[in-house]
């Protein structure tokens, strides 16, 4: 054996598995593509077990080495590792420097990152062997070759068949008693098999629909439309001749004959909702139909069923016309309901949607609106519904209460499950949801093949890269080694550094320089929004992990239990930042009416004296006011109106609002260490990180993002400064293509 003497000759699990177009057979030592066999060295072989084996997790070169290579080996053991990883790599064509199946982590070891599906193992143990029973003579004794048989002659006048009809009427009753064991059976649940990547280039998308040819795409960076073939390949324009004007287009769904695709005006469509009209191929017009939050065509595509950001439930005929009411919100004028994920039964009795993490259903009438799943994990997101097109099972994804507003920028990012809805058969449907996949990888919602047998999703990996942008050189280097990190924030003289990890939302302590690490937070948090306290002594963050809703916890830097900071109000809360001198703090409050559903004109700015526990509360703007930060100076509270995304301060002596900027969508406003320029981030138009001085004048662009692909908690990123007021972002590092997946149901 060359390179490495392996412990034993052969595998020793009996375990098979699926990934890509591969296959592989453990208890044959065989590699198989597309069903042919690939020649591979038994090194490579077995190091791609042990990594299915672990799939989705780290596994390090001693890993390997304890496992795998004998310990009386007296062979270079890493130039035997690294030749046989090169080895699996040619065999599999899986390019190092961008991996589709097993990734390398520098100096650590390797992760196999592709989705992986498992496969029973029929081979018998061989410790085992089946044994057919002797034949006797029904008299307790053997049958031998020498034995023979005579068959009995009926006495005379005996009537042959009686002595059958016992023997006969026990096969039927045990007939009709494994007829009804088998007809009361559930009937077989649904899985995934045979997962394909379709495509390779890494940007963050949506699949939206299909025509039986292609997938339409909504692209998140830069903002776009695309189109990919079902079988996989490149991802090029859309082929509709969408609008010029009206900026960002975004697809919303594609009609039953894919000749149309319901359109909206752009991605932010969830404040105020979006322009939707119907596009056809090239040559058609344009036809505008109505403002929206989220619209679908119906099953027949006669019709388009659209939702308000009120959250009233609508429908009007695709060729225009009256809207008619399905489903009222009853909320207050100028609430905030985002009702989203609508679908359509295949039959058209049905509608389903999400509202407040979970989805309801209603008939098309408008008739009985319900939770579709009460009391089913209560501790669970639900969204993204869809029907297969035969109408057997609705899909949707699930997960943490916290991952519906988690990872935004991910579309929501969780696991896929199925409920059973197969109708006019004898067995039983299976009554409780079933989970579909698991593991590592995180999946969006799904579309469903017009063959029925497939369905297409969004598969994708979290992990960040911090980086710090270099005046200098004009580009972003790693910073603290690259770790993936978000929301770092520096103690005001500058020793220590707190960060929260990603993407399992850890919130840590360390030195300026990354050594001395002190967790401060486990999961369930997630912590957002973190401030040191003047004085160095606590940190503060909001999070939404305990019942949904934004609160503001705060921590002892040296560690120590998070505790609410303001437990009298029922919140939500956000923002908050210290003033100076650290004995007041400024958030903002944000109603609900339900989770994730609030209304604008009662968001409210509060400052709170922390000795007397007295709050005051800054005059209103109608718009509503939040991402509050108090100025190094104290005078000023800067932060962003709600609706107009401009950015504003107000003077605390004067006791006025200023608009600095009426322009754009901004984001993350931070003070330079001076106080003289509020920097913040643009992530729409003209991509970039800017600043403003606060005495007036003109923006100046800081850094361009037009090419830069961003990680994290928020959907248009996180921005940073470090104490020399350089700028910090989280880069993606992570994986994000889309996927077609068998789905069996036999």
């Amino acid at each position: 054996m060359t390179g490495a003497a392996f412990v034993e000759n052969r595998t020793n699990t009996t375990q098979s598995w699926r990934f890509g177009v591969f296959e592989v057979d453990a208890p044959n030592n065989e590699l198989r593509r597309g069903g042919a066999p690939i020649r591979v060295r038994e090194q490579s072989f077995r190091i791609l077990v042990f990594l299915l084996e672990h799939a989705g997790e780290l596994v390090t070169r001693e890993d390997l080495q304890r496992a795998l290579w004998s310990s009386d080996t007296f062979v270079d053991f890493d130039h035997g590792l690294n030749t046989a990883v090169m080895k699996l790599r040619e065999a599999l064509g899986d390019p190092a420097d961008k991996p589709l199946y097993i990734e390398t982590v520098p100096k650590r070891g390797y992760r196999f990152i592709a989705p992986v599906s498992r496969e029973k193992d029929q081979t018998l143990p061989p410790e085992f062997t089946p044994m057919s029973p002797p034949d006797t003579n029904g008299e307790g004794s053997v049958m031998t070759a020498s034995t023979t048989v005579v068959p009995a002659i009926p006495a005379k006048g005996e009537r042959p068949w009686r002595r059958w009809l016992w023997p006969l009427a026990a096969v039927g009753l045990v007939a009709l008693a494994v007829g009804f064991w088998y007809l009361r059976r559930p009937l077989p649940p649904p899985r995934l098999t045979n997962p394909v990547q379709l495509t390779q280039d890494g940007r963050r998308k949506n699949v939206v629909g299909t025509d039986g040819n292609r997938l339409y795409l909504n692209i998140f960076e830069p903002k776009a439309v695309g189109q990919v073939p079902v079988s996989g390949g490149l991802i090029t324009e859309s082929p509709f001749d969408l609008p010029s004007q009206g900026g960002q287009w975004g697809i919303s769904s594609v009609s039953p004959d894919g000749s149309s695709l319901l359109v909206f005006d752009h991605f932010d469509r969830f404040r105020e909702g979006a322009r939707v009209s119907i596009v056809g191929s090239l040559g058609h017009p344009v036809r505008y139909l109505t403002e929206s939050y989220a619209a679908i065509f119906s099953p027949d595509g006669r019709f388009v069923l659209y939702a308000t950001p009120h959250g009233d439930v609508y429908s009007m005929a695709a060729e225009g016309g009256e809207p008619r009411l399905i489903l009222a919100s009853h909320a207050p004028e100028g609430e905030i309901v985002r009702t989203g994920d609508l679908s359509w039964s295949p039959d058209g009795s049905t509608i389903r949607f999400t509202r407040d993490q979970k989805i309801w259903e209603v008939s098309s009438s408008g008739s009985n609106p319900h939770q579709l799943l009460p009391g089913w994990h209560p501790s669970a997101s639900q969204w993204g519904g869809q029907w297969t097109l035969d109408g057997d099972f609705f899909l949707f994804v699930s997960g943490s209460i916290g991952s519906w507003n988690r990872f935004p920028n991910y579309s929501r990012g969780g696991q896929l499950w199925a409920i059973d809805e197969r109708r006019g058969r004898l067995r039983p449907r299976i009554a409780e949801p079933i989970q579909l996949t698991s593991g590592p990888m995180v999946w969006g919602p799904s579309v469903s093949a017009r063959d029925g047998h497939m369905i297409f999703s969004r598969g994708m990996s979290l992990r960040g890269e911090l980086v710090r942008y270099d005046k200098g050189s004009n580009h972003f280097d790693p910073y603290l080694r690259g770790i993936s990190a978000e929301m770092v924030v520096f103690s005001r003289d500058g020793t220590y550094v707190a960060y929260v990890t990603f993407p399992d939302g850890i919130l840590w302590r360390a030195n300026r320089d990354g050594t001395g690490l002190l967790q401060l937070t486990k999961p369930p948090f997630y912590p957002r929004d973190v401030r040191w306290s003047p004085d160095g002594s606590e940190i503060v963050f909001t999070d939404n992990s305990q019942n949904g809703v934004d609160a503001i916890y705060v921590v002892p830097s040296q560690g120590g239990t998070p505790e609410r900071l303001i437990p009298e109000e029922s919140g939500p809360h956000a923002d908050l930042t210290w003033s100076p001198d650290g004995k007041k703090v400024v958030y903002s409050t944000i109603p609900w009416l339900s989770i994730g559903n609030y209304s604008p004109a009662k968001i409210e700015v509060r400052i709170r004296e922390l000795a007397t526990r007295r709050t005051i509360t800054l005059p209103h703007r109608p718009e509503g006011f939040w991402s509050t930060r108090w100025s190094p100076d104290g005078r000023y509270i800067a932060g962003l109106p709600f609706k107009t995304d401009n950015l504003s301060i107000f003077d605390l002596k004067t006791q006025r609002w200023k608009d600095l900027l009426r322009k754009g969508l901004n984001s993350f406003p931070s003070w330079s260490k001076d106080g003289r320029f509020i920097y913040f981030l643009r992530p729409t138009d003209d991509r970039g990180i800017y600043r403003v001085p606060i005495s007036g004048g003109d923006e100046e662009r800081i850094v361009d993002l037009k090419d830069f692909r961003y990680a994290g908690w928020y959907s248009s990123g996180w921005l940073g400064l470090d104490p020399t007021d350089a700028p910090l972002r989280l880069r993606d590092a992570g994986t994000d293509e889309i996927y077609a997946l068998t789905l069996e149901s036999k």
